[in-house]
């Protein structure tokens, strides 16, 4: 993607911490994140990890905005109702 790009420091540190994610929804945020920041098209992430390109456009703001911990914050709860 054009004008998002990550230092080797930076893809190093998101590599180490894709390792201690339990979670797949996570791993694959920062899979997508890594591979566009290594210079990878929305389209062909896009393509690889079965997403949309707006996601992956929410993904990016997201790690822009918050870092990894944005990315990886879950925006919704599971509902229940009690009768």
């Amino acid at each position: 993607m054009k004008n998002f790009t990550l230092s080797e420091k930076e893809i190093k540190s998101l590599r180490a911490t894709h390792k201690t994610l339990k979670e797949k929804w996570a791993a694959d945020r920062l899979k997508a994140i890594i591979s566009l920041g290594n210079g990878w098209t929305l389209e062909e992430v896009a393509e690889i990890l079965l997403l949309d390109i707006e996601t992956l456009r929410n993904y990016i703001k997201a790690f822009e905005s918050g870092g990894v911990e944005a990315l990886v914050e879950r925006h919704y709860q599971r509902g229940f109702s009690i009768r």
